[in-house]
């Protein structure tokens, strides 16, 4: 990822944001988990991904959901800011963990 934002930087004339490497992060994501599963097999790897409890992503550490949901647990849960531009600045107002409790 920090190449990515590297390459972002350079792309831009020195600006990155998270929404130039956010696109990047279902590839970082899959990546993890092959790397975790120790394996290429696609089906290895998706019952792999089941049993995986965090995952990092462009926002911080992630947590796996999707159980109670879709029956299944795959869907990545990234930490969540709510912000407010104050002076033309971003201030956070309340941070959320992975799973988006306070």
């Amino acid at each position: 990822m920090q190449e990515i934002v590297q390459r972002s930087q350079a792309f831009t004339g020195g600006e990155a944001n998270h929404w130039h490497s956010f696109g990047w992060n279902t590839c970082w994501e899959l990546i993890q988990a092959i790397e975790s599963a120790q394996s290429l097999d696609p089906a290895v790897i998706a019952e792999h991904w089941k049993t995986m409890t965090t995952i990092e992503t462009v926002s911080g550490t992630g947590t796996m959901g999707g159980l109670q949901t879709f029956g299944i647990n795959t869907t990545v849960c990234s930490p969540l800011w709510i912000v407010k531009v104050v002076n033309g600045e971003l201030v956070t107002v309340k941070t959320f963990g992975a799973d988006h409790t306070p």
